[in-house]
């Protein structure tokens, strides 16, 4: 059996001194054992939270969406903590092919992101920290085999002791730096604020939404405004919903953990489309403190862009839609039948239908011409050269 090669060795003690490198070096590891994706995150023992996490060949929208809401029903994931550091879980021995044909985790956010397999392990744990490696197989691969795993038990040592060398980036003090890094991907506008305005983080996209010469919204100082009365009230008045909302027992309707209630927001712009976004709280209580522990709003906008379909992640976050929802919504949306759709997404023509309905209900739409129409409304999503929807790459 070939041993990783330098090169991954040392991407892997770079990322101990460099957390923004850990996708680079999961990517060099990712080839080197063969599997179509890989995970590694560190749990907090003692809050339950998630501290780390870092992923290569995965979509931020998926990485984005499990540590939001389906984490907390990840079926693997209480076995997995249970075993001994070293000890290899393989999800197809353990969940039959009955158990993931109904369970809300792999149907709603596995399956539809192109995975179907894992492999899992503890590769480091203390009293504070455990440290998880998750190795992924897409659909029509076979599941992950023990010459995989093998093959990752030579980089464990070098991910145990990166672990240690820089154990303090991974305890609370860094906790709000997970959903943060997340965000900082994302290709559409997002600011993490408080309830009063007040930006606590935004990304790349969103300095350039304000310094765009139309933008309707500006910083006043540390806080996010309108630029005209119109739009600064609406602003604050999605803000203040917030302030006195209790955040509800998590909710799960079928098992699927609920949304946060998010609300749209349309800001008029003079002589272009309106502005259009959403606003949705962030309680540490519904995401695992992936964003620390105080309660924040997720404020996330669309781009100028005329014509173009919106990011699943949006849909999910704007309209409440599971990944399955959204991926029908935006394959109908694209044109495609039922059929093809199905098809497509490797489900049932009648899974579509049900799910369409669910859409419609959703979006506040009766007709697919006038979700198309709310859609386009919304941020872009990419497109592979052949005109279809990017999709996972096989190993």
């Amino acid at each position: 059996m070939d041993h990783p090669s330098l090169d991954i060795i040392s991407a892997i003690y770079d990322a101990a001194l460099d957390r923004k490198l850990w996708p680079a070096a999961l990517e060099r590891i990712r080839r080197f054992i063969g599997v179509t994706a890989i995970q590694l995150m560190a749990v907090d023992r003692r809050l339950g939270t998630i501290s780390f996490s870092a992923t290569a060949n995965v979509s931020e929208d998926a990485e984005l969406e499990y540590v939001r809401r389906y984490c907390a029903i990840d079926p693997r994931v209480k076995v997995l903590l249970g075993d001994a550091p070293g000890t290899w879980l393989y999800c197809h021995e353990l969940l039959s092919d009955e158990f993931v044909a109904r369970d809300p985790f792999y149907q709603g956010l596995i399956i539809p992101n192109g995975l179907r397999y894992v492999a899992g392990c503890k590769v480091y744990e203390d009293q504070d920290i455990a440290m998880v490696l998750g190795l992924h197989q897409g659909l029509g691969c076979a599941p992950v085999s023990r010459e995989q795993t093998a093959r990752a038990d030579l980089i464990a040592p070098h991910l145990q002791r990166a672990t240690q060398l820089s154990i303090n980036s991974f305890v609370q003090a860094s906790q709000a730096s997970v959903g943060m890094e997340i965000v900082n991907r994302l290709r559409y506008p997002m600011f993490l604020l408080k309830t009063d305005g007040q930006v606590v983080h935004m990304n790349c996209a969103a300095r350039q939404l304000l310094a765009d010469a139309q933008a309707v919204l500006r910083m006043d100082g540390t806080r996010l405004v309108g630029a005209d009365p119109v739009c600064a009230r609406r602003l604050m008045q999605a803000l203040e919903a917030y302030q006195e909302h209790a955040p509800a027992q998590i909710e799960r309707a079928g098992g699927v953990p609920a949304s946060p209630d998010a609300q749209i927001l349309s800001l008029e712009r003079p002589g272009v489309r309106p502005l259009k976004g959403f606003v949705s709280p962030l309680y540490p209580e519904s995401v695992m403190g992936i964003f620390g522990a105080q309660r924040l709003v997720m404020a996330a906008f669309s781009g100028p862009s005329r014509g173009a379909l919106p990011d699943v992640s949006f849909l999910i976050a704007a309209y409440g839609l599971t990944p399955a929802e959204a991926r029908v919504a935006t394959q109908v949306a694209l044109g495609k039948s039922i059929k093809q759709t199905a098809q497509e997404l490797r489900v049932q023509p009648t899974t579509v239908r049900t799910q369409l309905d669910s859409v419609f209900r959703k979006t506040g739409t009766g007709k697919q011409s006038e979700m198309v129409a709310e859609l386009l409304f919304l941020p872009n999503i990419e497109f592979a050269a052949g005109g279809g929807l990017l999709s996972w790459p096989a190993a």
